[in-house]
């Protein structure tokens, strides 16, 4: 069957890439979505896979422009559904908001953060409506959805998937299948903080039906080869699970994680981050030392509880307040 995403179409067995207008700038250009569609010759589920809602993500537009010329629609049974670059603004911008429309019109453009504002509103500021848009046009097509991150620039995580535990049990099941199919070495279910908002991307889709995941994959504003890779095989692993492509995905072991909790700084000066991604750390265990640019340490940062260092800072500075680590119990 035919499938067809604003103007862009492709057949049975083809792929289509083109653009999905949103808004208009100031001299009368266009904003648009890049978009691809790949419809397979056989019949099967609808996938979206989406990212750079942050403009300075580029691992998983990477991962999706490889999965793009990869896949062959002849042996692909159902559709993928891509949008690589989902906030163009902040992309063109090359920051992690659209930073030149925010400080032209601060009020106007707040709330800016795209993907926690789902479902967006068709007569609200430029990033509601192009939240409005992706999510009425492309990702409510689907069947399923992947949502691709990478932490704010400074910051870096282990490769991580969240999974809402908002909606249906039946849907939040068939999301943590797609987690353990994609392979992330981390696996995050809880109902606590910033990543299960209402309005997140995974945590909406996930509550009207769609089973969705969100993974964080690197450091910001760089692009990796190694969390790329790890981009594309885990698409490809979900594409296995979901009998989109022939193969069985690779199974590997998966840690889950029900709270993360947020180490901040008290004191400011140059960041020496102790403990490593990935490992176990135990209460009272060093994870920083914060040193004076011109004396001695002046905080020692220990482990509030056991866990796993998820995310860490990589500013090589730090202020009161920001933070250090994120621990994953």
């Amino acid at each position: 069957m035919r499938m067809t995403v604003g103007a862009i179409s492709a057949d049975e067995g083809s792929k289509s890439v083109g653009f999905l207008d949103l808004l208009e700038l100031q001299d009368g250009s266009s904003v648009a979505f890049p978009s691809i569609i790949i419809n397979g010759k056989k019949v099967g589920p609808k996938l979206f896979i989406g990212a750079a809602f942050h403009g300075d993500e580029a691992n998983g537009i990477e991962s999706i422009r490889r999965i793009a010329n990869e896949i062959n629609p002849n042996e692909l049974s159902g559709t993928i559904l891509a949008v690589p670059i989902q906030n163009p603004l902040a992309f063109r911008a090359g920051h992690r908001f659209a930073i030149n429309q925010i400080v032209r019109s601060p009020l106007d453009c707040m709330p800016a953060d795209m993907h926690s504002m789902f479902p967006g509103n068709v007569d609200g500021n430029p990033f509601e409506m192009m939240v409005h848009r992706l999510y009425s046009d492309v990702i409510s097509k689907a069947e399923y959805a992947i949502d691709m991150h990478q932490p704010t620039i400074g910051g870096k995580y282990v490769p991580i998937s969240f999974v809402s535990q908002s909606g249906k049990e039946d849907v939040v099941k068939r999301s943590e299948d797609l987690a353990r199919a994609f392979g992330t070495a981390f696996l995050v279910k809880t109902k606590k903080g910033g990543y299960a908002r209402e309005g997140n991307m995974h945590v909406y889709s996930t509550v009207n039906g769609i089973p969705s995941i969100m993974v964080e994959l690197g450091e910001g504003g760089k692009l990796e080869q190694e969390y790329v890779r790890l981009g594309v095989d885990g698409v490809k692993n979900v594409l296995k699970h979901l009998k989109m492509i022939e193969g069985t995905p690779v199974s590997s072991k998966q840690r889950i994680i029900r709270e993360m909790i947020e180490v901040r700084a008290r004191k400011g000066g140059l960041l020496h981050v102790e403990a490593d991604l990935g490992k176990e750390v135990s209460k009272g265990d060093l994870v920083a030392n914060i040193v004076s640019p011109v004396g001695p340490v002046v905080e020692s940062v220990r482990s509030p509880a056991t866990g796993i260092l998820l995310r860490k800072t990589t500013f090589p500075t730090i202020i009161s307040g920001e933070r250090i680590v994120v621990l994953g119990t």
